[in-house]
């Protein structure tokens, strides 16, 4: 196996019931107020409310936004930006799939240096440290929670943009195994081909690369050569 450096500059908290940890990461942060930032399923599911309340409990306000629409557009942004600074909150927690992780680094980036987050689209524009963010995805297909990307829907050039910076790495993300196993069939087979479509596009690069290429991440190397070992039909055709 060749050498490589693999660095995540993130404190990721795994394991069953580890959403319970929100206030002592909250706490961790300096946090004094939180702003969930949610979609309107997990709203009516109760669970913007329990995640909530535990950070009520242990003396932590907390404001929210749900109002989140799929592939979420400029305006979503706008508006949960202007809910996070009349709130008054000192950090976020995005809470749910790709989409509120999306808008809740938007917000992160628009709340603390101001314009439109059309102004940040492209590469390394964020001039530093957003608005400290936890990362509490509820969908295993996206992998946002630990992703340095941001892609916002501009309706104005029907095109979704994308902000791309180190700086949106949330500073913390907790992956609970409990609000995977309690989503929907559908969306749990959804979360399955997004993953394996991540895994079969790692694969093309490794044998055909594209040409601004200049060279392969090791870890296509171990994707590829997991789905290789996973695959013998498939394997035995090609060769």
């Amino acid at each position: 196996m060749n050498e490589f450096n693999f660095s995540v500059p993130q404190n990721i908290i795994v394991g069953r019931g580890s959403m319970a940890k929100l206030p002592e990461i909250a706490k961790k942060m300096g946090g004094k107020h939180a702003f969930i930032i949610s979609g309107p399923h997990l709203k009516k599911m109760g669970l913007v409310e329990k995640a909530a309340e535990s950070l009520r409990a242990e003396g932590i306000l907390v404001d929210d936004f749900t109002d989140i629409e799929g592939n979420p557009s400029v305006t979503t942004v706008e508006a949960a930006t202007e809910a996070f600074q009349a709130s008054g909150a000192d950090f976020i927690v995005a809470f749910g799939g790709g989409s509120p992780m999306d808008v809740a680094k938007a917000v992160g980036v628009v709340a603390k240096y101001g314009g439109s987050i059309t102004e940040y689209e492209g590469a390394h524009k964020v001039p530093g440290k957003i608005i400290p963010l936890v990362a509490l995805p509820t969908t295993a297909g996206t992998g946002s929670e630990v992703t340095a990307f941001s892609v916002i829907t501009d309706h104005s050039r029907d095109y979704k943009l994308t902000v791309f910076s180190y700086e949106l790495l949330p500073a913390y993300a907790i992956l609970d195994a409990d609000l995977i196993t309690t989503a929907p069939a559908s969306v749990a087979e959804l979360m399955h081909l997004s993953m394996q479509k991540r895994r079969i596009f790692q694969l093309r690069l490794l044998h055909f690369p594209m040409p601004w290429q200049k060279k392969q991440w090791s870890s296509s190397e171990k994707i590829s050569g997991d789905l290789w070992q996973t695959a013998p039909m498939w394997r035995r055709q090609r060769q």
